[in-house]
């Protein structure tokens, strides 16, 4: 409700408020003024403040007590009765020490290294995801092992390689052969470490084929039967043999 009060005000009261807007040069002597009081709020930083004193409007400026409003805002106001003024001081925060810069380094080191470990966690996962993805591509594609060891290793390490797969209810075999009297350099000079990370991607996809059976079976000459390699599952691994 709009209602008008016509008062007397001071000089001390005038320098105890704030002017927003234009601000009338305050006389050494009292006065009347028209002030109009419309039930002003003041809110800072969002939070309503409370005062003794009620806002008002005069000649289009608005008037409020400036002692609530600056101690809201973290300052420390005082009046200064003999030079008639009004001292407002600021809080300042206090300067950042070595230590703290020091401590504040440290940590973002040690979060630039959690960030750097878990980048390449994430790296490795998806390396991971995308390897069992192409596994999956490459069970699904073929029906059986050997559709997929022709495809794939028809000829590996410039040896041309014949196939067998024989499933049984339980199990699968694989007997591998080639012409050892052709290729027997090349095949000497194949490292044991490369034959057993072949046979285990072999491996891999028998066992995605044939859901889990066990997977056993030689490399061996085409045609004296001679056996260089025997290899056989076992809980989820294969073991290789040289012989």
């Amino acid at each position: 409700m709009k209602y008008r009060k016509h008062v007397v005000i001071t000089v001390m009261v005038i320098l105890a408020c704030i002017l927003i807007g234009s601000v009338t040069n305050a006389a050494s002597v009292s006065k009347k003024i028209d002030a109009l009081y419309q039930d002003i709020k003041i809110v800072v930083n969002g939070k309503q403040v409370k005062t003794d004193r009620e806002p008002f409007i005069n000649k289009g400026s608005t008037y409020l007590p400036i002692r609530p409003v600056l101690e809201e805002l973290g300052a420390t106001v005082g009046w200064d009765s003999v030079n008639k003024i009004v001292k407002i001081d600021m809080k300042k925060e206090a300067p950042v020490s070595s230590q703290e810069l020091e401590a504040l380094r440290m940590q973002g080191y040690y979060k630039d290294a959690e960030i750097n470990r878990l980048t390449k966690e994430i790296e490795d996962l998806k390396d991971e995801i995308k390897k069992l993805e192409k596994e999956e591509k490459k069970a699904s594609k073929y029906k059986d092992l050997e559709d997929y060891l022709y495809d794939e290793y028809s000829t590996w390490e410039r040896i041309r390689f014949n196939y067998y797969v024989y499933e049984y209810r339980n199990s699968v075999e694989l007997i591998i052969d080639f012409d050892y009297d052709r290729y027997e350099s090349r095949w000497d000079d194949i490292r044991e470490r490369r034959i057993e990370n072949w046979l285990g991607e072999i491996y891999d996809i028998a066992d995605e084929i044939y859901d889990g059976k066990d997977f056993y079976g030689t490399i061996e000459d085409e045609y004296d039967g001679e056996v260089f390699v025997e290899f056989e599952s076992y809980r989820g691994r294969l073991d290789i043999e040289f012989l």
